[in-house]
């Protein structure tokens, strides 16, 4: 059975979190902490003086959500309608050269319509691929996508999250930031706490430094393998999105002049992940 929480006062800041732990009827295997990961992040939010922050989990997670033009905006349940957006669950990504396909996506706790959301329309066509702005009416500035391999090297430098951020006269406040992982991520226990503490961190500075800080894992003991913590900054500059990701925060978030002409990759040179070549940052 689905759940949503919702905590509602007169919307400033909104925040919006999913956890997925149970995938029947999607094909996935079940997870023990994405319920209480999309809770504390949004405590952390509610900390920090966000009016409203919204939870769904399990079948009330679907690809529509996330990637359709309309609902994706529909306060409370859309992605888009939302200043911060944050996703616990499944993730994978394709880096095929020889098809010329680079996405990542993220697997939903309900089939209607698709199991998945897309980063890019080069794995499953346009329908479910997540389009942030919408050409202006949609709000999202920040994602965080707590899964495996969903801010990923591969797809970043071939173009796979490209499509993801829309800019628009009309509302000429585009997506900024995508926080992920390079590589498999860990579905622990004590992320939960993280989650709450790197809210706090980064509510006025930090931004992308605080994430990686908070979730770099090295050599897990279980796999002898790394967390990969990855941001993907867009912004007019390099020194602009230098300035977002050390300075800007969950309350201070940077401008951005007009449609972003650079993304920017961070992470820690040579993390060696599972599910995943060692991040090569030079």
């Amino acid at each position: 059975m689905g759940l949503f929480c919702v905590r509602w006062a007169s919307a400033e800041w909104e925040g919006i979190s999913y956890g997925v732990n149970d995938y029947n009827p999607c094909e996935a295997d079940n997870l023990s902490n994405p319920h209480l990961d999309a809770k504390k992040f949004n405590e952390g939010l509610d900390d920090i003086g966000y009016q409203q922050t919204t939870r769904y989990v399990d079948d009330s997670v679907d690809a529509a959500d996330f990637a359709d033009n309309l609902n994706d905006q529909v306060d409370p349940s859309g992605l888009d309608h939302a200043d911060v957006g944050f996703f616990s669950g499944h993730g994978s990504r394709l880096c095929d050269e020889t098809a010329d396909d680079f996405s990542s996506r993220i697997f939903m706790g309900d089939d209607g319509g698709s199991c998945s959301a897309y980063t890019d329309s080069s794995w499953a066509g346009s329908q479910y691929r997540m389009v942030l702005g919408n050409e202006g009416a949609g709000e999202l500035q920040f994602l965080y996508l707590f899964a495996c391999q969903t801010a990923h090297q591969c797809v970043w430098e071939n173009g796979g999250y490209h499509q993801m951020g829309q800019y628009s006269s009309v509302q000429p406040d585009p997506f900024r930031v995508i926080f992920g992982f390079h590589g498999i991520s860990f579905d622990a226990s004590n992320n939960d706490g993280k989650l709450k503490d790197y809210v706090h961190d980064a509510e006025s500075n930090n931004l992308g430094s605080a994430w990686i800080d908070e979730f770099y894992i090295k050599n897990f003991w279980l796999t002898g393998k790394s967390q990969c913590p990855t941001v993907i900054v867009w912004a007019d500059t390099f020194a602009d999105a230098e300035t977002q990701f050390n300075a800007g925060g969950l309350k201070d978030m940077k401008p951005v002049n007009g449609a972003p002409e650079t993304s920017v990759f961070w992470g820690i040179d040579g993390c060696d992940p599972q599910g995943g070549d060692p991040l090569d940052l030079d």
